[in-house]
């Protein structure tokens, strides 16, 4: 076997390491491009992903509400004992303030008559009432946001409306090394492949 046979012979895995790589470079990148419906040879391609947004959104907001995030897992991560106790302690405060803001346009006569120990029994009054009546309100808060704002809805129009440019981007970033050894080890296995097809035709040579 000559030269030329011998550089013949290893030129196929090299040739298939090489295509091995570029057609699993070539077909991540299509999962995002080309983002509009083009015509190849009579017919028409386009990406998977911008072709399935739409329908991607809806089963992303779907899942996230039903397996992820909804209402009472809400409720039960943000009204902790911390947050109700923050929350008396706000409404005191801000009566305190609101009341003295009152008595501080009242006439000069009748403002000495109004002392800030009856200014802090009202607020304490007003905390205690909220505070009894927190566990019902935070329940119908929460039941009112459940009718009248969809987390899947939300989620499913968040998704539909991100820029295919920047999920691809960030996409790519993230797995950047990931994607890497994907290509890596597609040019490995058509080097494998290659360095097979060689073995036999010199052999069969």
């Amino acid at each position: 076997m000559d030269w030329s046979e011998m550089a013949g012979l290893w030129s196929l895995p090299l040739i298939a390491a090489f295509n091995g790589w570029f057609t699993t470079y070539v077909g991540i990148r299509m999962l995002f491009r080309p983002r509009r419906p083009v015509r190849i040879l009579g017919f028409s391609y386009q990406a998977p992903l911008p072709k399935r947004q739409a329908e991607i959104a809806l089963r992303v907001g779907a899942i996230v509400e039903e397996e992820l995030l909804n209402y009472a897992d809400l409720r039960d991560e943000v009204v902790t004992a911390e947050f109700q106790a923050q929350l008396v302690r706000t409404v005191y405060r801000e009566t305190m303030a609101a009341l003295r803001q009152k008595r501080d346009r009242l006439p000069s006569l009748t403002r000495p008559l109004i002392a800030d120990t009856v200014l802090r029994k009202v607020s304490r009054l007003m905390a205690r009432e909220v505070e009894a009546r927190l566990p019902d309100l935070v329940e119908q808060s929460f039941a009112l946001m459940a009718e009248n704002v969809s987390i899947e809805g939300l989620v499913s129009r968040k998704v539909a409306a991100f820029e295919l440019e920047k999920l691809e981007e960030v996409v790519l970033s993230l797995a950047k090394r990931e994607l890497r050894m994907i290509e890596l080890f597609c040019g490995g296995m058509g080097f494998v492949i290659g360095l097979v097809q060689m073995l036999i035709m010199g052999w069969v040579g």
